[in-house]
């Protein structure tokens, strides 16, 4: 700012800003900030962290030539004509850690963008952009807005903030409707300004990433990106600062180095024993499973048929038996925990407020007249039943195939009785 105006400003005891010292001042971010960087230190994410790979389209090579996610993403932040990207990968393929180490990578370094970390799965409902990030910014971040969301927005449009988010797929489900979700994905793409950087992870099975030849054809040389669904489309063809970008597996080098974080006495030997199971193969290229072969391998019998089911059987039958002799029955707790599963499926809700463990817990174990261990009854299930909390107290399962597990061994139990199962299939 020149001097002369600093010197004028003065005279009239006024406050004269530069205009990045004015979009600076519209919010205070510090101690947003450092609550971030600490809460992913204590989540021990970045110890067992490996950096993921995406698939990007060249021509020639129809399945796609892999790069390594950070270094992509790093290039799309620094190019300004890129503004929005689209992640899409299977369950358990990284996406959420990945979310949460890019905001925390953006937030150490110091400078730049602000990086906002949104868990869609928060937003079940058919919602405005306006009110998510609201919310989000004053309730949920406690950042102190003078102007509310054209405070945010201003910001947004002058390249201060990096939008992540996380879980669109989870967001659908929870809202039942693939109608609202294309809805809700066009609210996102207001966002979308010269200087705007957004990120959106979601499942792969929500979204297919698909070129049509009839598109190609009339489009000329214009890449043809679409996001199917059914009958429903979101065509990004002639939005050229959106896209779209595919998680790949693990390959034998990534799951190598995850399991030397795992377990770095057992790492080569654990790689050695996978690779001579092929099933068990199979499910160590995707992270979240690769996490459970490794905590379950020692246990598992030399020639056993190994299938995602039994893995999962093993997984959570060894998470039953860490308990206390004092605390629920393995067995009672394993049906409670179905119960739950089945409940959440058949209502889509997926996320249950603690308020609501003690009545579910009274009623399901006949704990009316004894209310001590009722209370040790839930506080034993919430700490040990696969569930994650979050900040506002609400419990949801650590992920949806394991919820979905458990949705699927009540349901052969009702099938085996010849009972009718009044569930929806899951997906």
């Amino acid at each position: 700012m020149p001097p002369e105006l600093q010197q004028a400003a003065r005279a009239l005891n006024l406050q004269a800003y530069s205009r990045n010292a004015f979009i600076d001042k519209l919010a205070d971010f510090t101690l947003y900030l450092d609550k971030l960087k600490k809460d992913y230190e204590a989540a021990e994410i970045e110890p067992y962290y490996v950096p993921l790979k995406v698939r990007l389209e060249v021509k020639g090579e129809p399945l796609g030539r892999p790069v390594e996610l950070d270094g992509f993403v790093d290039q799309w932040l620094d190019s300004p004509e890129r503004n929005h990207l689209s992640l899409l990968g299977d369950f358990g393929t990284g996406k959420t850690w990945f979310s949460q180490r890019l905001a925390w990578r953006v937030a150490a370094a110091g400078k730049g963008r602000i990086p906002i970390r949104i868990a869609l799965r928060d937003y079940s409902r058919a919602y405005d952009i306006e009110q998510v990030l609201t919310d989000a910014f004053t309730n949920r971040f406690d950042v102190k807005l003078g102007g509310g969301f054209r405070t945010i927005r201003r910001l947004n449009d002058e390249g201060k903030l990096l939008l992540l988010f996380d879980g669109f797929d989870e967001m659908e489900r929870r809202a039942g409707d693939y109608r609202t979700a294309l809805d809700n994905f066009w609210e996102i793409a207001k966002l979308v300004s010269p200087r705007a950087k957004i990120l959106l992870t979601c499942r792969t099975a929500f979204f297919r990433h698909h070129k049509e030849e009839e598109d190609v054809l009339k489009k000329g040389d214009r890449k043809a990106v679409k996001l199917l669904k059914g009958d429903d489309i979101i065509d990004l063809s002639d939005r050229r600062e959106f896209e779209v970008v595919h998680l790949t597996e693990f390959d034998d080098e990534q799951i190598r180095e995850a399991l030397r974080r795992l377990s770095p006495a057992n790492g080569e030997a654990i790689f050695t024993r996978i690779r001579s199971l092929p099933k068990m193969e199979d499910l160590a290229h995707r992270p979240v499973l690769l996490d459970m072969i490794a905590k379950t391998l020692p246990s598992l019998l030399r020639d056993e048929d190994i299938n995602l089911a039994r893995l999962y059987a093993h997984y959570t039958d060894n998470l039953l038996q860490l308990r206390s002799a004092e605390s629920i029955p393995p067995n009672e707790r394993q049906f409670f925990v179905e119960e739950l599963a089945w409940e959440m499926q058949n209502t889509n809700e997926f996320t249950l407020p603690w308020s609501e463990f003690p009545p579910k817990v009274v009623a399901h174990f006949g704990l009316k007249d004894d209310p001590a261990k009722a209370a040790f009854f839930e506080r034993d299930i919430r700490t040990q039943s696969y569930l994650v909390r979050d900040d506002d107290g609400n419990y949801r399962f650590a992920h949806k195939s394991i919820m979905e597990y458990f949705v699927a061994r009540r349901l052969s139990r009702l099938l085996v009785a010849g009972e009718s199962t009044g569930c929806p299939l899951t997906d």
